[in-house]
C-alpha cells in the first residue's frame, strides 16, 4: 500500500493501520515519525535517505508524513488468487519467481510513471514456468479484483453457490506475516486475521515447518505465498529483510 496514495484521501488516520494486539502497538507518532518500532525497517528506510521530502528531514519532527509510513502491519494484495491454487513446493517456487518479475517490471525506472500504473491496475500475466510443474503456473494469470471478478474463478458453472463459494474464498488484505522473527506477527506467537472478498474475516494459524523448503502448513495467504508476498514488499522498497 502506498500512503502517499491513500493519505489523506481515502485513509485519514495513520491509527487505523495499528493493530491494538500487536507487541509495538501505539501512538503512531511513537512508531513512524519517531521509528520506535523494531519490527518494521523504519531503521533501514532512515539511513537509505527515504525520510526527506523537499530536501528537508522529516524524521522526529512531531509529525507523520505519508512517506514514513514505510512499512505497516497489513498486507493489501490486488488480484485474485484461489488458495487451492498453492498445492506443491513447485507452485510456491513458481509464485516467488512470477512475483519478483512483477516488482521488477512496476519498479523498473525505464518505465514511465503511467506505465507502472497500468501494469499495477492490469490482470497479472504470469511468466512462463520455467519447470513446467506449477499447477499456480497452468492458471496463465492472476486478475485484477474488480466487482465480478470471482465468475472466473469458477469451474462448475451448473452450481448455483459457485459465486459466493468463490468471492468468499479470495483473500485480499490480512495482517502481515513472517517466517524468521515472531515480533512481525500482530497475533503472537503467530496468525493472522484475513479479510476474504464477500467481506468476512477469519483467523486462520501460521504453522511454522522449519524443515521444509516452502510453508504448506495452511491455506494462502498464511503459508509460503504470504511469506514471499512479505519479502517482495521489501524488495520493492529496495532492501531485502
Amino acid at each position: 500500500m502506498d500512503m502517499e496514495v491513500l493519505y489523506p484521501e481515502y485513509m485519514s488516520d495513520f491509527q487505523v493501520l495499528v493493530c491494538p494486539s500487536s507487541p509495538y502497538a501505539g501512538p503512531v507518532i511513537r512508531l513512524w515519525d519517531e521509528g520506535n518500532n523494531p519490527a518494521t525497517t523504519y531503521q533501514e528506510a532512515l539511513e537509505e535517505g527515504h525520510m526527506i521530502l523537499n530536501g528537508i528531514p522529516i524524521h522526529n519532527n512531531g509529525k507523520v508524513e505519508p512517506c514514513e509510513v514505510y512499512e505497516h502491519p497489513y498486507v493489501y494484495f490486488g488480484w485474485a488468487l484461489n488458495p487451492s491454487w498453492f498445492q506443491s513446493d513447485a507452485d510456491f517456487e513458481f509464485f516467488e519467481f512470477a512475483v519478483d518479475e512483477l516488482v521488477d517490471e512496476i519498479t523498473n525506472p525505464a518505465n514511465t510513471t503511467e506505465q507502472c500504473k497500468r501494469i499495477a491496475d492490469s490482470d497479472w500475466e504470469f511468466p512462463p514456468d520455467p519447470t513446467g510443474t506449477s499447477l499456480l503456473a497452468s492458471n496463465r494469470q492472476a486478475y485484477r479484483l474488480r466487482e465480478g471478478i470471482e465468475r472466473f474463478l469458477i469451474t462448475d458453472i451448473n452450481n448455483p453457490s459457485a459465486m459466493t463459494l468463490a468471492q468468499s474464498s479470495i483473500p485480499i488484505m490480512w495482517d502481515e506475516i513472517a517466517d524468521d522473527d515472531p515480533s512481525h506477527f500482530n497475533h503472537a506467537p503467530g496468525g493472522c486475521n484475513v479479510l476474504y472478498m464477500d467481506g468476512h474475516v477469519e483467523f486462520l494459524r501460521f504453522n511454522p515447518q522449519p524443515n521444509a523448503q516452502f510453508n504448506n502448513g495452511n491455506q494462502f495467504p498464511v503459508n509460503a505465498g504470504g511469506i514471499i508476498l512479505h519479502e517482495a514488499t521489501h524488495h520493492a522498497h529496495g532492501h531485502g529483510h
